[in-house]
C-alpha cells in the first residue's frame, strides 16, 4: 500500500491557473513593531478602564464603534491607551446604574424608567449601551430628595 506520491505535483490552485499571493503590500506589516507592543492594552484592560465588561468592548469592535490598534496572529485585540479615553475624560467620577439606584434608594428599573422618560440623563452611554451617571449629579439629587 502506498499513501504518498513521491513525485512533485502542482497544487490544485496552480493547476487551475489560480495563483494565490499571500504577501502583504510593501510597507505593511501584520505585526506591530516590538517597541510599540508595550504601549498597547488588551481588551480586558480596556474594559476595566472603561468600567464595562470585556464582552461590551468586543461587541463595540464588532459593530465598528471601536478599532483595535493591532489584532495579534492569535486573534486578540490590542488597543492604544488613548482608547480608554473614549469619552473625552468624562469617565472619572462616573457610576453605574446599580450604584446610582442604590444612592437614590430606588430600583434599577425605576432609574431606567426615569431615563427613558427623560427625567434623568446619563452622563455617558458606553459603546455597549451601558449608562454611566455623574456621581456629583446623583449626590445632588439624593440630597434634594432627603431635604
Amino acid at each position: 500500500m502506498h499513501f504518498f506520491n513521491d513525485e512533485t505535483t502542482t497544487s490544485l490552485l496552480e493547476s487551475q491557473g489560480l495563483a494565490l499571493d499571500l504577501r502583504l503590500p510593501t510597507g505593511h506589516s501584520a505585526l506591530a513593531p516590538a517597541n510599540d507592543l508595550h504601549t498597547l492594552i488588551s481588551s480586558n484592560d480596556l474594559a476595566t478602564r472603561l468600567g464595562v465588561s470585556r464582552a461590551t468592548v468586543l461587541r463595540a469592535v464588532a459593530r465598528g464603534l471601536l478599532r483595535p490598534a493591532v489584532v495579534t496572529p492569535g486573534g486578540h485585540h490590542r488597543f492604544l491607551q488613548e482608547d480608554a479615553d473614549l469619552t473625552g475624560g468624562r469617565l472619572t467620577g462616573l457610576i453605574t446604574t446599580r450604584e446610582a439606584s442604590r444612592l437614590l434608594g430606588i430600583s434599577q428599573q425605576t432609574l431606567n424608567r426615569a431615563v427613558r422618560e427623560g427625567r434623568l440623563q446619563p452622563a455617558v452611554v458606553t459603546p455597549g449601551g451601558h449608562r454611566r451617571f455623574a456621581m456629583a449629579e446623583i449626590a445632588a439629587i439624593s440630597n434634594q430628595r432627603t431635604s
